[in-house]
């Protein structure tokens, strides 16, 4: 599940740490999530590769 904050969502997901590192061995498609360090606290940034990955984060945006 993943867990938002705000609410939980059931979908299949892997998480890998350091993900770049694995450079054209990472699938077409995928939601890479930054973790920024700000004064008063963290900033999550997502980044979207390729269609389905769009389609999560305005999933996410929308509060589905």
């Amino acid at each position: 599940a993943l867990v938002t904050g705000v609410q939980t969502c059931a979908l299949p997901i892997s998480v890998i740490e350091w993900g770049h590192l694995l450079g054209e061995d990472l699938p077409d498609s995928y939601l890479e999530l930054e973790i920024l360090k700000e004064a008063e606290g963290r900033c999550l940034q997502f980044i979207a590769h390729g269609s389905r990955a769009e389609q999560l984060i305005k999933e996410l945006q929308d509060g589905v």
